[in-house]
């Protein structure tokens, strides 16, 4: 049995032959405050009480990862750009605060060509948040369209989840610039039979 939940005992979930586990133990209280979990009954199914007592304290968190910071870039053969255009790939950076790992997917389907939704890959950075990146997505649809979403679905460790649409505008590729080279050119060269 288990103390510490409010001091109520509470059976355990499941035992096998050498453990017990105690899952979805209902805790009140703040955000990161300390819980004192203590063991103080140990009975096999034969009815046979162990001996001895042990403590853990447990830490509430209580609140979703927050979105500090949101990278997309857009990169082609010639270049990466802030600016997407059809046919780039996609660069994608969110940097997360919490005190726990984060995993997170995004939803690439409304901007990209057969898009899916794809896990980032996570790892904590210096200052202790977590950095989430995905890199060469693509391509991006055709373009111009405005207000293309990607959905960020987001949790850490403990079940603490959250979302959030990035919306992004995508850019055409015009090939009207080259085709004025040459009517340029042949307009020119008709100048000069005249």
């Amino acid at each position: 049995k288990v103390e510490g939940s409010n001091m109520r005992q509470i059976m355990p979930t499941e035992c096998g032959y050498d453990y017990c586990e105690w899952s979805n133990i209902p805790f009140q209280g703040s955000h990161l405050e300390q819980k004192s979990i203590t063991i103080n009954m140990l009975q096999d199914n034969a009815g046979n009480i162990g001996k001895g007592q042990t403590k853990a304290t447990a830490i509430l968190d209580t609140e979703e990862p927050q979105i500090i910071q949101t990278e997309i870039t857009g990169s082609s053969e010639q270049e990466a750009t802030q600016i997407l255009k059809s046919g780039d790939y996609i660069y994608l950076k969110i940097v997360f605060k919490d005190d726990l790992p984060v995993s997170v997917k995004a939803d690439f389907s409304d901007i990209v060509v057969d898009g899916e939704t794809i896990e980032g890959e996570c790892s904590q950075n210096e200052d202790l948040n977590w950095t989430c990146q995905w890199s060469s997505i693509g391509p991006v649809i055709r373009g111009p369209a405005s207000g293309r979403k990607i959905k960020i679905t987001y949790e850490d460790l403990v079940g603490n989840k959250g979302e959030e649409t990035i919306e992004q505008k995508v850019y055409g590729i015009s090939e009207v610039e080259d085709d004025r080279v040459s009517i340029s050119e042949k307009v020119f060269s008709i100048n000069q039979i005249d």
